[in-house]
């Protein structure tokens, strides 16, 4: 609780706790800031978490103003998947920002904002420093080896799964 200094507590915060795809098929009201954490794509099913189809639907369930996070896999070890994910989130309908930060316990790691509406690479400041190094604007800086890859990103749809496929491959190179 002193790290997050009680939010969770905050009336304005919903955690659901519940099947993912369930959840956003209900046609739930617009969310201000949505959250994805969903696990690595191992295999099919997790693959399918990760589909246009699903973020479609997410896509309508984020208020016109809102902002969606996505954990987005270790750009330094899975790239492909890492690209894939943003470009996936984008076609469905929404702009995306990646950025990268060091997960202590997982080494570098990527996310992608994702919104109706162009996102600012200015982010201003928050006050959730034990997760974000106060140098935010790093946080947008990715290695130049990691953009390189960005050309080899497909798109995950539920009549075509590959991102799964794609994460197997690139975590046997490890």
């Amino acid at each position: 609780m002193e790290h997050n200094d009680c939010s969770l507590l905050d009336e304005r915060v919903n955690i659901n706790f519940e099947d993912a795809k369930k959840f956003i098929l209900r046609g739930l009201e617009p969310y201000k800031v949505i959250i994805i954490d969903f696990p690595d794509p191992v295999d099919s099913g997790i693959s399918s978490l990760y589909a246009i189809e699903l973020f479609s639907q997410t896509a309508k369930i984020l208020s016109k103003q809102g902002v969606l996070v996505c954990q987005s896999n270790s750009p330094e070890d899975t790239p492909t998947v890492f690209w894939s994910i943003g470009k996936t989130v984008n076609m469905a309908g929404l702009n995306t920002l990646e950025y990268n930060v060091i997960v202590p316990s997982f080494g570098l790691w990527g996310f992608h904002l994702a919104s109706h509406f162009k996102l600012p690479r200015v982010i201003p400041s928050i006050s959730v420093h034990q997760a974000l190094t106060l140098d935010m604007p790093n946080l947008f800086t990715i290695p130049s080896s990691i953009k390189e890859e960005r050309g080899k990103a497909v798109m995950n749809c539920l009549k075509n799964l590959n991102l799964h496929k794609l994460y197997k491959n690139e975590i046997e190179k490890w």
